[in-house]
């Protein structure tokens, strides 16, 4: 990567901020990220160029600028940055694309499996499974993968897979499998109301070969090592939806300046109401920026290898991503009920932040998982013999 001229993001995204894009045409936002390089920045992390902390001001500011794109594009950075960090001797080879050939990898997203063993999951209804080859070279595909997020520009798919052992036994791997390769298909499917513009259509593999060379976890390893992707998946997602709640404060302390109440001469900004609502969206502001923060060191710390801080790390990762994506849309509501009913405008930028805010509730674990897990972890009651994560 040292052959790579390193541009700083934040830098890329101002010149994003700054350019005239046409309206809601993704490909030319998405084109103008990766004709800068800037999918490139989570290589460097080995490197020192940015920590944790760096990451989500990346991300967030992204998120400020174009809430759909960051969440889109996030979703290859913190892929790369996993996989660069953990698992870079495996796929060195895969991740010289990424400048190359402006390469881009989905999201390895978690099954939203957490107290069933793999060896009681069913073959039926798991979406993606895989046989070993007789010979033993690789293993044959096939299912679907749901919701890839920038589908068309996305080239590498990190997939955990079922496989069945020659005993009977069922094991969770995780592989990758090019776009390329024989076998796999897109299903253009991706209809949402909020998010609209990630094109996170479906991939469908039809006994699609991998060798491997492309396999991350075999049935002989745990695929428990993966959890730094699920760490940095909720830190991540935290680091939009933080972007987006900014945004709204932005907004409405603008509009509250601007705004003139009628019969008043005075604008919105003097009224103790409005005053009020604004305070309550700064305190959930900023106690989301010192969750972040938190949730930050401890992922530089699991990074450096200290490999002790991960049972903690796995409770804030999901506190973190709880509280910002519920303080996010809390933010965006008290903006909406501030500049009142003009705020569900199709011309109002709070109604399209409303809508993208809503898809933080579905992003895995959904809140009432999130609430068992950390209950019954905090209660000692989780065996890990039950949970394939």
């Amino acid at each position: 990567m040292n052959t790579l001229k390193y541009r700083p993001p934040l830098e890329i995204i101002k010149e994003f901020n700054e350019f005239t894009f046409t309206p809601k045409n993704t490909s030319e936002k998405i084109n103008f990220l990766l004709d800068n390089k800037f999918h490139c920045f989570p290589l460097y992390y080995n490197e020192g160029s940015f920590s944790a902390k760096e990451y989500f001001h990346v991300v967030s500011c992204l998120a400020e600028v174009c809430s759909t794109t960051a969440l889109s594009m996030s979703m290859h950075l913190y892929t790369v940055w996993g996989l660069s960090l953990l698992h870079k001797h495996r796929v060195n080879g895969i991740l010289g694309l990424i400048p190359d050939q402006n390469a881009l990898f989905g999201s390895l997203n978690e099954p939203g499996l957490y107290f069933v063993s793999e060896n009681n999951l069913n073959s039926e209804e798991y979406p993606v499974l895989a046989t070993k080859t007789s010979n033993g070279d690789g293993y044959i595909v096939s299912g679907i993968k749901h919701f890839v997020s920038l589908e068309p520009f996305v080239r590498f798919l990190p997939v955990y897979c079922l496989t069945e052992q020659e005993d009977g036994r069922k094991r969770l791997i995780a592989l990758i499998v090019d776009k390329k390769m024989s076998g796999v298909s897109i299903r253009k499917d991706w209809n949402s109301m909020s998010m609209n513009e990630t094109f996170s259509n479906s991939i469908n593999f039809e006994n699609v070969f991998v060798p491997n060379s492309l396999v991350l976890s075999d049935i002989d390893q745990s695929i428990s090592e993966f959890q730094a992707q699920r760490f940095l998946f909720r830190f991540n997602v935290a680091s939009v939806y933080y972007g987006i709640a900014k945004k709204a404060i932005d907004y409405i302390v603008d509009t509250s300046q601007k705004k003139k109440v009628p019969h008043t001469g005075r604008t919105l900004s003097f009224f103790p109401g409005v005053q009020y609502s604004l305070a309550e969206m700064m305190i959930l502001l900023q106690t989301s920026a010192s969750q972040i923060y938190y949730c930050a060191n401890l992922v530089d710390d699991y990074a450096r290898g200290e490999s002790s801080v991960s049972k903690e790390l796995n409770s804030v990762s999901l506190i973190t991503k709880e509280y910002v994506i519920k303080s996010s849309e809390e933010i965006v509501n008290i903006a909406m009920k501030i500049e009142g009913i003009s705020s569900l405008s199709n011309t109002s930028l709070l109604s399209s932040l409303y809508k993208d805010v809503k898809a933080g509730l579905f992003h895995p674990p959904q809140s009432d998982v999130t609430m068992e897990l950390l209950a019954k972890d905090k209660l000692g009651i989780i065996s890990l013999r039950n949970r394939w994560f």
